[in-house]
């Protein structure tokens, strides 16, 4: 299975994670209620280093932890996890799981979430002025299509475990819109 695949299946499997864990029961469906029963994020084992400054050549370099911070009104706590040419992700210290997952990807992916869209197997809109095409997927996810090859893809991952989101779905879904069009300009 490929990087990109196993990624797609991660970020999908991690928004239904966020549906199902945080939000308003009025925005939970049937389908995000089947996904209990996933790990809880802290039997993870990680194997990357300590967090540390991005390189200038890095991902991360286009969205500064205190830039993602304020875009969250400060209810957020960010570090930067690790970073690199094509992706960045972005912890929360105080949410054991919780993760902003930053990625230029290929163009293919962004027509698959587009499909599901379109289909209903997500919920979502489309996002007006930023770069060719965008979505906002799940209140939790921003995808936005740059050229013919690559899009972007900014995803919240935030599960709390018996205790209230710090931000609300429609706080994420304006933060993360907000961001996408902070790095979309620094592209």
């Amino acid at each position: 299975m490929s990087i990109t695949l196993r990624r797609l299946m991660a970020s999908v499997l991690v928004v239904i994670g966020l549906v199902g864990c945080g939000g308003s029961q009025e925005t939970q469906t049937a389908d995000n209620e089947s996904s209990t029963g996933l790990p809880r994020a802290s039997t993870a084992v990680s194997t990357r280093p300590e967090p540390s400054e991005p390189e200038p050549s890095s991902l991360c370099a286009l969205l500064p932890a205190e830039e993602i911070e304020a875009a969250f009104a400060g209810k957020l706590d960010v570090e930067v996890d690790y970073g690199g040419e094509r992706d960045c992700q972005y912890t929360f210290p105080a949410f054991d799981g919780g993760q902003i997952i930053l990625q230029l990807a290929p163009k293919g992916n962004y027509d698959l979430k587009k499909l599901n869209l379109e289909e209903g197997r997500v919920s979502g809109e489309y996002i007006e002025g930023l770069g060719l095409e965008a979505m906002l997927l799940n209140n939790s996810q921003v995808e936005v299509l740059l050229d013919d090859e690559q899009y972007l893809s900014l995803v919240l991952i935030l599960i709390t475990f018996g205790v209230e989101p710090p931000i609300t779905q429609q706080e994420a879904a304006a933060g993360l819109t907000n961001l996408a069009r902070m790095a979309v300009d620094r592209l």
